[in-house]
């Protein structure tokens, strides 16, 4: 039909595929994976003579450039990295913006990671939700996540007001390796939370 031939040609801007690597960041830190990672974000446009007027200022992906990608395509681009992992991690970005239940359902052979900013709803099921807020409760469109990562130093403000959202597990993840800080915020908080040091960075892979 029309509809399924316009599903399987519509266009995606993915700004990067790679693999094999590990996760980094949050529950699924240290597992084998490959990333998915879209162009555009509703906090920031990605350049960084406007970092200064975007709500998200600190920013450390580079999410600018893209290629125009059918969900075909980006499935078969992704099949050379199934032998090395199950996981395949969505991010931005803001990868809500455009990754949809068409492209999700061509991914059955994967484990899904959704990281996001959670200004998206999403309405359908993926394996693993991880949210990172970067913006005040009252714009937030996701009801629950299975990770909430907080960006410590706080610069937004959100521990508090994030404290009580709906989460399986609960991180802090130190800004520029502030990580002595980050402990001490961590044992304040009482265990409540665990440390999502950005792995990948210490180890030096992509």
């Amino acid at each position: 039909s029309n509809c399924i031939k316009n599903f399987m040609e519509q266009n995606y801007l993915i700004n990067t595929i790679f693999g094999p690597t590990i996760q980094g960041e949050g529950a699924l830190m240290g597992t084998p994976c490959a990333f998915l990672r879209l162009s555009k974000c509703n906090l920031w446009d990605g350049k960084e003579e406007s970092r200064h007027l975007a709500e998200c200022k600190i920013c450390d992906t580079d999410f600018l450039e893209y290629k125009k990608m059918t969900a075909e395509q980006i499935v078969s681009e992704l099949k050379f990295y199934k032998n090395y992992a199950e996981w395949l991690v969505v991010s931005g970005g803001e990868p809500l913006l455009q990754f949809d239940f068409n492209l999700a359902s061509q991914l059955k052979d994967w484990k899904l990671c959704i990281e996001t900013n959670g200004t998206q709803a999403i309405d359908f099921e993926v394996d693993h939700l991880s949210f990172s807020p970067k913006t005040k409760k009252e714009r937030i469109k996701l009801k629950k996540c299975d990770s909430l990562k907080i960006l410590w130093p706080d610069p937004f403000g959100l521990l508090q007001e994030f404290d009580s959202f709906p989460a399986k597990k609960r991180f802090l993840q130190p800004i520029d390796g502030q990580v002595n800080s980050t402990l001490d915020k961590l044992y304040a908080l009482g265990g409540r939370y665990a440390l999502s040091p950005q792995l990948h960075k210490y180890i030096g892979v992509k």
